[in-house]
Formats: structure tokens, sequence, C-alpha cells
């Protein structure tokens, strides 16, 4: 896992340096960080937690994600695909579905949306909730300024049904309680020209059902350029948690993605 770190910052590092001399106006490369963007859009995340309270493990997620605009709706899909190292080895399989839809409304440079959110028990080898959730999200986005644009996503995600009798998942979930999980990421950029910015977009949690919270900050760096109709946003962002409670909350993690929005037929 290690290595495939390594490869991974090595490959993001080489991309920064070859588009660094991209010239990109500021306004691109504020929209190239709106998730409340009109156009079609594919992420893919990667998350190196090394440091989980309260537990040995080391876990590497990859978050697949996809948005699409529907009129004044946008639809947003995310599956995470986890794989997690403890001293007893190493475990990989699909996390929960996520799925929320937004209604979108925009004054002047200010944009923001709500709607419903729902996550589906798609985990398999006990890296899930093994319970549907219903909830609601609100997300907004500021750009009055050209330099720095900032904004938040909260969700709150509460458990329908029963759960499963089968394995506990990997983080040490309660399977006799109701999930019931609060996360506010506020989002700050930083434009510094020519595509290159830096920026923090770490998540906030409230985990009701653990009892466990966590409040990281973060600092990181990115690089936007332009291929075709193909807008390429890279970047790489350390996270530190400065306040945590409870077990089975990263105190450390790695955070970096490679984010494409698509401007033809949006």
């Amino acid at each position: 896992m290690k290595r495939n770190l390594i490869v991974l910052i090595a490959v993001i590092v080489f991309c920064f340096q070859g588009f660094a001399q991209e010239n990109h106006s500021m306004s691109e490369a504020a929209q190239a960080n709106n998730p409340l963007a009109n156009m079609k859009a594919f992420n893919v995340q990667f998350n190196y937690l090394s440091n989980i309270s309260g537990t040995d493990s080391k876990v590497n997620m990859t978050n697949l994600r996809y948005a699409q605009p529907i009129g004044r709706v946008l639809l947003r899909g995310t599956l995470p695909v986890l794989n997690s190292t403890t001293n007893m080895g190493q475990q990989s399989g699909l996390g929960d579905l996520n799925l929320f839809a937004t209604y979108l409304v925009k004054t002047g440079a200010t944009n923001f949306g709500i709607g419903p959110m729902a996550t589906f028990p798609t985990g398999t080898n006990s890296m899930g909730a093994d319970q549907y959730q219903v909830g609601a999200a609100f997300v907004a986005y500021i750009a009055t300024n050209p330099k720095f644009q900032w904004g938040g996503l909260v969700t709150w995600n509460i458990g329908v049904g029963d759960r499963s009798d089968g394995d506990i998942p990997y983080y040490g979930e309660d399977i006799n309680k109701q999930m019931n999980l609060m996360a506010i990421q506020p989002f700050y950029f930083f434009q510094l020209g020519k595509g290159r910015y830096l920026r923090g977009a770490p998540i906030w949690t409230v985990d009701f059902q653990k009892e466990a919270y966590n409040f990281p900050i973060g600092i990181g760096y990115g690089q936007v350029v332009k291929i075709g109709n193909t807008v390429a946003n890279l970047f790489i962002e350390p996270q530190y948690s400065i306040y945590s409670e409870g077990v089975g909350v990263p105190v450390f993690q790695l955070f970096t993605s490679i984010n494409l929005q698509f401007l033809k037929g949006r």
C-alpha cells in the first residue's frame, strides 16, 4: 500500500510540473472547484488513513464519484472502494453507495443547493454499515472574489430498518444501534494564478451512534488544466485532526484526487 501511495504522489507531482506552464484565468480555476457546476463530472478520490484512533488499521479508500445536472437538479453518486490493513492482514471490499439530489439556486456568484440523500448497503466484506440510510444535503459555493472562494457541504444520515446479524463492519459499529451521522465539510480555495491554487476541504463528523467526533483541518495544493473539452483538476491535501473523540476516527489522512469536468454536452 505504501508503494502504491508513493507512486500516486509521484504521478500527481509530475502532472503538476507538466501543467504548471499552462495559462488559465482565475475564473476557470475557480469553476473547476465548484461542486455545483452545471456540467457532468467524474472524480476519483484517494484517501490514505494512516492513523485511526483506537485501532492498528491503515485504510486506503478510493471514492468513485459522478455528478450529473438535470435542469436545476444536480444528481451525485459516490461509491467507496476500501482496503484495510491490520496486524491480522488485509481486507478489501466495496463501501456503501451514497446518492443525493440537490435543487440548485444561483444568485450572482453565489450557488447553493438542497435536497434529499440516501445511502444503500452495498458494502462487501464488512466494509459498510449494513443498513439503509436516509437524510438530506445542503451545499453552498461562494465565488464573489476571483482569488478566494469558499463554501461548505452539510449532510445528515439516519438509519432505517433492521441491521444484519452478520459481521460487525471493520470500523467497529454496534449493529444494535441505528446509524445517525452528521458531516460538515467546509472548503476554501485561494487562487495563485496559472491554474494553481491552495485548498482545504476537511470533513468534520459527528457520529451520534458511536459517540465519536472528529474535526480535522487541511491545507493542500492543486493544479487545473484544460484538455480539449475536459477540465482536469489534480490536488494533494494532508489533513490532521485538531480534535477527535471515540474509536475509529482518522487522526491523519492524505487526501488526493483527480477531478474531471466535461464541458461538452453539459
